[in-house]
């Protein structure tokens, strides 16, 4: 399945966590090589601007107004957890992805690397 397929079903109802494929960071040394990560690297790395990427998915498929409860509500309920009692607030400002996280062979290509996203977590 393409990004773009997963991006559009994501508001649609995707699993959580169903929507980002595992390409979304990799190392440059993964990249060339194609080996994957070990085990656990992918879930922390790919946290990086997450919020801010799924928020312009939702925007560009019309769907804000489904975001809360896809990032909120039914990834506990997934998990058959309690709902999030925390609060964040996201702003449409432009925030900037780096091209690359850490250094050397080690560092870390983020997914939209150098690119501008149109939202930002709020500080």
């Amino acid at each position: 399945m393409s990004e773009d397929s997963r991006a559009r079903e994501a508001p649609a109802g995707v699993p959580p966590g169903r929507s980002v494929g595992r390409s979304a960071l990799l190392s440059r040394h993964r990249q060339r090589a194609a080996s994957g990560f070990r085990h656990g690297d992918g879930l922390r790395l790919r946290r990086h601007l997450y919020r801010e990427l799924y928020a312009e998915v939702f925007e560009d498929e019309n769907a804000r107004d489904r975001f809360e409860a896809f990032a909120a509500l039914r990834g506990p309920a997934f998990y058959r957890l309690p709902p999030n009692e925390g609060r964040i607030t996201l702003r449409r400002e432009p925030i900037e992805v780096p091209a690359l996280i850490g250094e050397g062979d080690i560092g870390i290509v983020p997914f939209r690397a150098g690119e501008t996203l149109r939202w930002r977590l709020a500080a």
